[in-house]
């Protein structure tokens, strides 16, 4: 049997602060469901704690999106940003080079994703992601 989505925008907003519409929200714990389903189909797991590991899911997808939103300009003059091992380095704005560091398809890579884990009787969730990747882009050198 499949898990149907038990949570609202704001329920996640309680757990993250984010400048993401309802319907981005929405979007995301559609994600959040589909992965769950895909993980954990065929467990017995309360309402409550699929509610939370929605919940807790979803943060963790809209601190991705947050993450990616902000890493496509050097315009900004950011030096460098840090998102649990995501790492973004920006040069000045007269080259397009940077590097960039991810992990953020693992769910070990937000405090969002390791509280989803917690709740995850099954243990299931802590195993998806593998290792995460390793991305360096140089261009106009």
């Amino acid at each position: 049997m499949a898990f149907k989505v038990m949570i609202l925008p704001a329920y996640v907003r309680e757990v993250i602060n984010t400048s993401l519409t309802d319907d981005e929200i929405d979007g995301l714990i559609s994600a959040s469901v589909a992965m769950i389903n895909t993980a954990l189909v065929g467990c017995a797991i309360s309402n409550e704690t699929m509610a939370e590991i929605q919940r807790w899911l979803a943060a963790h997808f809209v601190a991705i999106k947050g993450s990616m939103s902000s890493v496509g300009s050097t315009a900004s003059g950011v030096i460098e940003e840090k998102l649990g091992d995501a790492r973004v380095k920006y040069s000045d704005a007269s080259k397009t080079s940077y590097t960039t560091t991810t992990s953020m398809s693992n769910l070990k890579s937000t405090m969002w994703g390791q509280t989803a884990i917690s709740f995850d009787p099954t243990g299931r969730l802590a195993s998806l992601g593998g290792k995460p990747p390793t991305i360096v882009s140089l261009t106009d050198y």
